[in-house]
């Protein structure tokens, strides 16, 4: 199916065989994360690219304005100061709902990105430092920004800065989770209806800190 351009090969046609997607050719592409009707590719240089639908960050607004988008390399001297623009720079053309090629996500460019995950409303980045990045739909609390509303373009999740390495990270309809370094800790936030979040809650919770369970 590809109604909303989610195969990233730059018309609306399902297809039913295995397709290059020419808009990645040499890119050195090495993770893939699908969710929903988004999709999104991480390449060996930590360029992430995403195409699809209006679900989540870029592939929702195209159009932004400053207050959309964080410069995190001064986020890491001085935190919540500067905001500075970022133009999209696309590879491809637009959909009749989403992006039909892949575009880049030009604000993680040079934070190393090492791993990537995306669901059907948010996605997800964590860097070979440590940090996590989230955008998309956070109005259940699952971006952990300390908000519940939209961000159209990845945020610092500085919450987990302070105390938590992210190795690995996993995002669902409406929660998330991260692994950290160490002692291998297990943190989730987001909505934690029917307590899928693990922590004995079954409420909306962690938009400021996320909660952590340690399994065994």
């Amino acid at each position: 199916v590809n109604r909303k351009g989610q195969l990233g090969l730059g018309d609306n046609e399902d297809r039913f065989e295995f397709t290059v997607v020419k808009g990645l050719r040499g890119k050195g592409i090495m993770q893939v994360a699908a969710g929903g009707d988004i999709a999104m590719a991480l390449a060996e240089n930590g360029n992430v690219f995403t195409w699809g639908g209006i679900g989540t960050g870029i592939a929702k607004n195209r159009n932004r304005n400053e207050s959309d988008i964080k410069d995190h390399r001064k986020l890491r001297q001085e935190k919540l100061k500067a905001l500075e623009p970022a133009p999209q720079t696309a590879i491809g053309g637009v959909g009749e709902d989403g992006l039909n090629n892949p575009r880049l996500i030009e604000p993680l460019q040079g934070e190393g990105i090492i791993r990537i995950a995306t669901g059907p409303n948010h996605s997800a980045a964590v860097s070979d430092g440590g940090d996590l990045y989230m955008w998309g739909d956070g109005t259940r609390g699952q971006l952990g920004t300390g908000t519940f509303s939209i961000h159209v373009s990845p945020m610092l999740v500085e919450s987990l800065q302070d105390d938590v390495v992210a190795t690995q990270v996993a995002v669902g309809q409406t929660h998330s989770m991260v692994l950290g370094a160490g002692e291998n800790d297990v943190y989730s936030w987001g909505f934690s209806n029917s307590g899928k979040l693990g922590i004995g809650m079954t409420e909306r919770m962690g938009a400021q800190h996320p909660y952590n369970k340690y399994f065994p």
